[in-house]
């Protein structure tokens, strides 16, 4: 890039993200001031399901918002030979996150694209030992603010009603990550533009939408 500079028109800037994966990089560096006075951002990501050779560059909804949330439940410990004295916190959790999925399938629109994911579970400490406290780590990602706000506050309310219902309680800690990739027509286009020109037609991958394949 510093080799060309002379044939580039305006000032060209390389931003390269840290902390992807706790989905706080890119807050942080706005924060210190990594976009100011730019005018455009373009963005790379590799993708382990993009063939060798490949770019996909589509207009709209590209990348889902990344959100963070940890559910800690408590219950009442106890023997494992004597479960009426406890409030069993991994029966708790293990009802929670069978429920969960309704918080898609039945409280957000069809239309909407929409994924909660609960990927780890810390309950217990012994065989023998009904569990006294449950923790549970997922990610929720979708394209809309309005679907994010609506599922964190089901996701709150599945997570009280579920632990009043067995006698337990319940905290939500939602931390939201970053927002969703919504990439802006005009940009998209002069992406695609730029890499059929530098690699040929063949570079850009193509999906199936509405019974008709289209170029990303």
């Amino acid at each position: 890039m510093y080799e060309i500079r002379e044939d580039l028109k305006g000032n060209v800037r390389l931003i390269f993200q840290p902390a992807e994966e706790i989905a706080q990089g890119a807050r942080e560096m706005v924060k210190q001031g990594a976009i100011d006075n730019v005018d455009n951002v373009f963005g790379m990501h590799i993708w382990s399901t993009t063939p060798s050779g490949k770019v996909s560059c589509n207009v709209g909804g590209t990348f889902a918002s990344a959100d963070l949330l940890v559910v800690k439940f408590k219950g009442r410990g106890g023997h494992g030979s004597m479960p009426e004295a406890t409030v069993d916190a991994a029966v708790v959790a293990s009802s929670f996150v069978m429920n969960l999925q309704a918080v898609i399938s039945r409280e957000t629109s069809a239309l909407e694209s929409a994924v909660v994911s609960i990927g780890k579970m810390d309950v217990g400490t012994r065989f023998n030992v009904i569990a006294e406290n449950a923790v549970l780590d997922g990610t929720v990602r979708c394209f809309n603010i309005e679907t994010r706000d609506r599922i964190e506050a089901a996701i709150r309310r599945y997570a009280e009603h579920t632990a009043a219902m067995y006698g337990a309680t319940a905290e939500v800690i939602y931390t939201y990550g970053t927002l969703p990739v919504i990439n802006e027509e005009r940009s998209a286009l002069l992406a695609q533009s730029v890499i059929t020109q530098a690699f040929g037609e063949d570079a850009l991958m193509f999906e199936k939408t509405n019974d008709r394949w289209r170029r990303l």
